[in-house]
């Protein structure tokens, strides 16, 4: 069943990339031939009252989406190689955008729906013979104010508020602690004292709570957390390149499907966080500028675009096939990496 859903997973992935495609191809009035659902023999097809003929394929490995006149001279004029380059770039440019924007769009859900753990003010763990356990905390009691100065406890941050008040209290000065128990409110009194790394403390060990962003928050956060992890995963393509540091971690298709199907039975969130993961991976992967990847074609049709003339078709159609052969052997030498790693059961190095 992981390895279904693992698999189903990718599907939707590149689906989602080759529906970019498609919907801007088709928004710009650039003629569609076949939208397909994975390769091979056709298991079901069905055309559309505007000539677009939609296919199931037998092997649910990946979709494409077939221009009139992708990579072929046309007398049509919607065909694709009849478009300005504006339309083309923005064509090919929108496969790997849909990628990052369904990454976008999952985090913004995820901290909707399931939300980010921080350290809530609430007691977990009471430390023996400290001025907490002696004047009365329990686990489970909320604190939500100091010397009656509030926190917010249903905010981010809000344990390292409560610890920050606490640590820079002045030595051997009581602190009158606001805490909710049961549903009750009440004030307890206590005298912090110095912890081994000279910084005050009351001897308490906070538990985590969820925070559910609301939509605004969520949608900024969002874009803050993709920023973020672009970056980090630029960072390390270019140490994989330039240095070949990480080249153990790198995997090929059978190893993210086998990576995938052990993390699905981890629940809901470690599914969603897969699925945005894989998606922004997707998404900047097929921007690098090698040539049979999106980003390879938005290379070309920029020189296009300068030199104001087409290229010729037959030695862009050769860069391109050189560039599938180099990812092929690629993808076979690290479907091999994949193949040891299921012997060995070892799918986390």
């Amino acid at each position: 069943m992981g390895v279904i859903i693992a698999i189903l997973i990718l599907l939707i992935l590149v689906m989602v990339h080759e529906l970019g495609h498609f919907f801007m191809g088709r928004a710009l009035g650039i003629g569609i031939e076949e939208l397909s659902i994975g390769f091979g023999p056709k298991i079901f097809q069905k055309k559309s009252k505007k000539e677009i003929l939609y296919t199931l394929r037998v092997l649910p490995l990946g979709a494409f989406v077939r221009f009139t006149g992708e990579d072929e001279d046309n007398d049509n004029p919607k065909a694709m190689n009849n478009q300005p380059v504006w339309k083309r770039f923005l064509t090919v440019l929108a496969g790997p955008a849909m990628n990052i924007l369904m990454a976008y769009a999952v985090v913004a859900i995820y901290l909707m729906v399931i939300g980010l753990a921080y350290n809530a003010p609430v007691v977990a763990q009471l430390m023996d013979g400290l001025p907490a356990q002696q004047a009365g905390l329990q686990v489970g009691d909320i604190i939500e104010s100091v010397n009656g100065e509030s926190v917010d406890v249903n905010t981010v941050g809000a344990g390292e508020q409560v610890r920050d008040m606490i640590t820079s209290a002045q030595a051997g000065q009581p602190l009158v602690l606001g805490v909710i128990r049961d549903g009750e409110k009440m004030e307890i009194s206590l005298t912090p004292v110095l912890g081994e790394d000279g910084a005050l403390q009351i001897g308490i060990y906070m538990g985590q709570a969820m925070y559910h962003f609301g939509f605004v928050d969520a949608v900024r956060a969002s874009g803050q957390q993709i920023w973020y992890v672009m970056g980090e995963m630029l960072n390390m393509l270019k140490d994989l390149i330039f240095r070949g540091e990480g080249v153990e971690g790198v995997m090929g298709p059978v190893g993210t499907v086998g990576f995938i199907s052990q993390q699905v039975s981890q629940g809901l969130d470690m599914i969603l966080n897969m699925v945005w993961l894989l998606s922004l991976n997707l998404g900047i992967m097929n921007l690098l500028p090698i040539p049979a990847l999106d980003g390879g074609r938005l290379v070309l049709l920029i020189v296009e675009g300068i030199r104001r003339k087409p290229l010729d078709r037959n030695k862009e159609g050769l860069v391109h096939l050189i560039g599938f052969g180099l990812l092929i052997m690629v993808m076979l030498f690290f479907t091999y990496k994949d193949i040891i790693r299921w012997i060995t059961g070892n799918w986390g190095a």
